[in-house]
C-alpha cells in the first residue's frame, strides 16, 4: 500500500513540476550561479575570423551604424551618450551630439537610420533615461544636418518600468519601412506579473509603427488592430530582453535575440502575432508548473544555448557581402561574456545550419554588430574601445 501511494506521489510530482530542459547539444541548462563556460572543441565545419580595427580610442562604445548605402563613414555611440562620426579611412572622429546632460543621465542601447535618411536626415535612437533617479525607456527621432548637427525631433515612446533592473532593447525596419521597437519586460527577475504576456501593456513586446506620415500610427495589419483587447501597436509578444533585432532584406526575415534570466539565451525569427513565451517559457523550457505550460508553447526559438556556454547573447546582421561567398546568408551569434560564437543560417528547406566560429584573438568580446552598405560585418567592443571589421581567414575544413 505504501509503495503504491509513493508511486502515485512521484508521478504527480513529475506531471506538475518540470525537469530542467536540456540544450540542443544535450547539455543541461545551468543557473546564473555558475561562473565558468564550456568551450566547444574545434569541429570540422567552422569559420576562422580576424577582427581588423577600423576605429579606436573610444570610451565604452556600444553601437556602430552605417547610413543607408554607406561604407566609409559611420556613427559610433558611446554608452554614456556621446555620438561620433567616424571616417573609416582616416580613423578620425567628430562629435555629432551628446545625449547626456551629465555622464550618468543616459545609456544608449540602439540607433537606426530612417529609410529616407539621405533625403530627410532623420534617425532613431533608443536609450534609457535615468535623469532625477527615475528610469524611463525612450525612443526618439532626431534630425541631422551638416551645419547644425543633431537635434531632437519627435519622441515616439517613453515608458517607465515596474522594476529597477535595466535591460537592453532594439530597433529595426521591416520590408515596407515600418519601425519596429522591441521592448524588454520592464520587470524584476522572472516577470512575476507576466507583463510580457499582457497584450494591454507594451512591456515584453515588439511594437510596429508607420513612419511615413507626420503622426506615427499602428499599421492596419498589426495583429491587435480592431481587436477588443490588446494595444494596436503590438506586433509580437513574450520577450524578456530582446537586445538585438535585424532585418534581412533578401529573405524578408527579421531576426531577434532574447537574453534569458538563468537558463537559455535564444535566437528567434519574428512573426506577426506570435507569442515567444516569456515568462512561462525561457527558450524551450517551461519555467512554471508543467500543467500551466501545457498547450501554451507559442513560438519556440530557432536556436538556443544554455547558460554554461554564455549569459549575454549578441547577434549580427545576416552577411550579404560579396567578399566571402562562404559566409553568404549566415549571421553570427556571439556571447559577449564567454566569447563563444556560432554562424547560423536557415537553408532553403527550412533546416538550420550551424558552424562554430573561431576568432584569431580569442580574448575579444563584442557587445554589438552592424553591417555596412555592401553587407560586410563589423563588431563593437566596449572593453577595447574599438570597432572592428570581421574578415574570413578561411573555412577550417
Amino acid at each position: 500500500m505504501i509503495s503504491i501511494r509513493y508511486t502515485r506521489i512521484v508521478i504527480l510530482f513529475l506531471l506538475v513540476f518540470p525537469a530542467r530542459a536540456t540544450s540542443q547539444s544535450g547539455s543541461s541548462g545551468a543557473t546564473s550561479s555558475q561562473s565558468t563556460f564550456s568551450q566547444p572543441s574545434s569541429p570540422t565545419d567552422s569559420f576562422k575570423l580576424t577582427a581588423n580595427e577600423v576605429a579606436s580610442g573610444l570610451n565604452k562604445p556600444v553601437l556602430a551604424a552605417f547610413p543607408p548605402g554607406g561604407t566609409l563613414k559611420f556613427l559610433v555611440l558611446e554608452s554614456e551618450g556621446k555620438i561620433f562620426w567616424v571616417d573609416k579611412e582616416t580613423k578620425s572622429t567628430s562629435l555629432l551630439y551628446n545625449l547626456s546632460q551629465n555622464s550618468k543621465t543616459v545609456r544608449i542601447v540602439d540607433v537606426l537610420f530612417h529609410p529616407e535618411y539621405e533625403k530627410n536626415g532623420r534617425l532613431f535612437i533608443a536609450y534609457i533615461d535615468t535623469l532625477n533617479e527615475s528610469v524611463e525607456y525612450v525612443v526618439r527621432e532626431f534630425s541631422s544636418d551638416e551645419k547644425s548637427g543633431l537635434s531632437a525631433y519627435k519622441e515616439i515612446v517613453r515608458i517607465k518600468p515596474t522594476g529597477k533592473q535595466e535591460k537592453s532593447f532594439s530597433l529595426a525596419l521591416d520590408l515596407t519601412g515600418n519601425l519596429l521597437i522591441a521592448l524588454p519586460d520592464g520587470a524584476e527577475n522572472f516577470d512575476p506579473l507576466e507583463q510580457a504576456q499582457n497584450s494591454d501593456l507594451l512591456w515584453g513586446k515588439v511594437l510596429r509603427y508607420e513612419i511615413k506620415q507626420a503622426d506615427y500610427i499602428a499599421p492596419l495589419d498589426n495583429p491587435f488592430v480592431m481587436q477588443k483587447a490588446g494595444k494596436n501597436e503590438i506586433f509580437a509578444l513574450g520577450f524578456r530582453e530582446p537586445a538585438d533585432m535585424f532585418f534581412d532584406t533578401k529573405d524578408n526575415v527579421i531576426w531577434v535575440s532574447d537574453r534569458g534570466a538563468d537558463t537559455f539565451q535564444e535566437l528567434n525569427i519574428l512573426k506577426s502575432g506570435a507569442n515567444y513565451g516569456w515568462s512561462k517559457f525561457e527558450g524551450s523550457q517551461c519555467l512554471r508548473m508543467r500543467l500551466e505550460c501545457s498547450g501554451s508553447k507559442g513560438e519556440m526559438p530557432i536556436f538556443e544555448y544554455p547558460f554554461k556556454q554564455g549569459k549575454k547573447i549578441a547577434i549580427s546582421p545576416v552577411y550579404r557581402g560579396k567578399k566571402y561567398s562562404e559566409l553568404e546568408g549566415f549571421l553570427f551569434v556571439h556571447d559577449a561574456l564567454s566569447g563563444i560564437t556560432w554562424a547560423i543560417r536557415k537553408s532553403a528547406d527550412g533546416k538550420l545550419e550551424k558552424m562554430s566560429v573561431f576568432l584569431s584573438d580569442m580574448n575579444l568580446r563584442f557587445d554589438n554588430f552592424t553591417s555596412d552598405g555592401v553587407g560586410e560585418i563589423y563588431a563593437v567592443s566596449a572593453a577595447q574601445g574599438a570597432v572592428f571589421k570581421l574578415e574570413l581567414n578561411s573555412p577550417a575544413n
